[in-house]
């Protein structure tokens, strides 16, 4: 249920990157990098937590990895928000929000097998 969810919520993503490449809307690539940099030091603090406790728990690692898997997107869009600040190019930002659902299909799939076999 959680990884159809997931391909939904890609499915949604890309269309809503398709339509901001049609018609661009002015992004605000100030707040934009305000929020993706919030977001890495959330992960960032997140993981550090995680890694005092990923000793004391015998699959403590797997929430760890989690976050580091997500720490891409934040760079994506730190990324983005530097591009649209500096150049007013906000056509990137379909481009960059389509490849971040992109990203998170093999992630469901793997999600979706290991939960398969769980369930076998």
């Amino acid at each position: 249920m959680g990884c159809a969810f997931f391909l939904l919520f890609v499915v949604c993503i890309l269309y809503e990157a398709y339509q901001r490449s049609l018609n661009p809307p002015e992004v605000r690539g100030d707040l934009m990098l305000i929020i993706a940099m919030g977001s890495l030091i959330i992960n960032l603090g997140s993981m550090k937590l995680l890694a005092a406790e990923s000793s004391h728990r015998p699959h403590g690692k797997r929430p760890w990895v989690s976050i580091l898997h997500d720490m891409p997107g934040s760079l994506e869009v730190i990324i983005t928000a530097i591009i649209v600040v500096l150049t007013g190019w906000s056509v990137v930002d379909p481009i960059v929000g389509a490849a971040i659902g992109l990203y998170i299909i093999p992630r469901t799939w793997v999600l979706a097998n290991r939960a398969i076999r769980y369930q076998s």
